[in-house]
C-alpha cells in the first residue's frame, strides 16, 4: 500500500474541504490560504524538506475554527479536521519510517496503521457530531471540570494502549 498517494489525496481533500466553502462565501484570500497550505504541504513532502509539519496542521485547524465562527456547516468543518488529522498522522508515520531508514515498509505495518487510523477517525467524527445534536445548559465550571475529566481519561487510555503495545 502506498502511503504517499493516500497522503496526497488527504491533503488535496483537506484543502478543498476548506477552500470551496470559503469560495462560496466570497472570501477569496482565505480560499487562497487554504489552497496554499495544501500546496506547500505537498511540496515539502515531495522534496522531503525538514520542516515543522505541525504548522500545516495548525493552519487547517485555524481554517476550521474560522469557518465555524463564520457560520460554515459544523459537520463539514469537522470532516475537514478529520481529514487534516489523517494527513498529519500519515506525515508523521512517513517521517518516522524515514528516520529509521525503512525504504519499503512491510505491508502489514502500513495496512495495520491505516486500519487503525481509519477506525479512529470514523469513531472520532461520529463522537464529534453527537454534541452538535444535543443541547445542554450547564454552567462554565461544570463544563471545565467535565472537559478536564475527559482529557485525563483520554490520556490514561492512550498511556494504557501504548503500554499494551510495548509488552
Amino acid at each position: 500500500m502506498n502511503t504517499t498517494k493516500i497522503h496526497t489525496t488527504l491533503v488535496v481533500l483537506a484543502s478543498l474541504v476548506y477552500a470551496l466553502p470559503y469560495l462560496f462565501l466570497r472570501e477569496y484570500w482565505i480560499t487562497l490560504f487554504a489552497l496554499a497550505i495544501g500546496v506547500c504541504w505537498l511540496l515539502v513532502e515531495k522534496y522531503k524538506i525538514e520542516v515543522f509539519f505541525n504548522l500545516f496542521f495548525i493552519g487547517f485547524v485555524w481554517l476550521a475554527v474560522h469557518g465555524c465562527l463564520s457560520g460554515l456547516p459544523l459537520p463539514l468543518m469537522l470532516l475537514g479536521v478529520c481529514i487534516n488529522l489523517a494527513a498529519w498522522d500519515l506525515t508523521r508515520f512517513q517521517d518516522r519510517l524515514r528516520k529509521i531508514k525503512i525504504q519499503n515498509p512491510e505491508p502489514r505495518l502500513v495496512k495495520g496503521h491505516l486500519q487503525n487510523l481509519l477506525l479512529t477517525l470514523c469513531l472520532g467524527y461520529i463522537l464529534a457530531l453527537i454534541p452538535t445534536m444535543i443541547q445542554l445548559s450547564m454552567n462554565l465550571v461544570v463544563m471545565i471540570i467535565l472537559a478536564l475529566f475527559l482529557l485525563f481519561t483520554l490520556r490514561k487510555s492512550v498511556i494504557t494502549l501504548r503500554s499494551d503495545k510495548n509488552d
